[in-house]
């Protein structure tokens, strides 16, 4: 089974009364999910929770893909590592895994 390819994206334009999100694909043609505000989420943590669970929907694939490509990463970046593990991005790795993380968590 394979899922829905290219950017999925989180709209609030659709939702703009009920304050839901939706996850989208296609230029915002194609809804994926909906991420539902409840009446009783009107506290702001709630809503910054539920736009939290919407933009880790809409990086799923590119989790997905950072998830099946990782046995390269590891081969790639340990060919490059040092023995420090803090010089991580001093040695040049290119994986994209940082820029994947944030954007689930933007």
């Amino acid at each position: 089974m394979e899922h829905t390819k290219g950017e999925w994206e989180v709209s609030l334009e659709r939702g703009e009364i009920t304050g839901d999100y939706f996850i989208t694909a296609d230029n915002d043609l194609t809804i994926l999910a909906t991420v539902h505000k409840l009446a009783s989420m009107e506290n702001s943590t709630f809503r910054h929770e539920a736009k939290a669970n919407a933009q880790l929907i809409a990086a799923a694939p590119d989790l997905l893909a950072a998830c099946e490509n990782y046995g390269n990463h590891l081969v790639d970046c340990a060919t490059n590592a040092s023995e420090v593990a803090d010089e991580f991005a001093a040695m040049g790795c290119t994986c994209g895994l940082e820029d994947i993380i944030a954007k689930a968590k933007e």
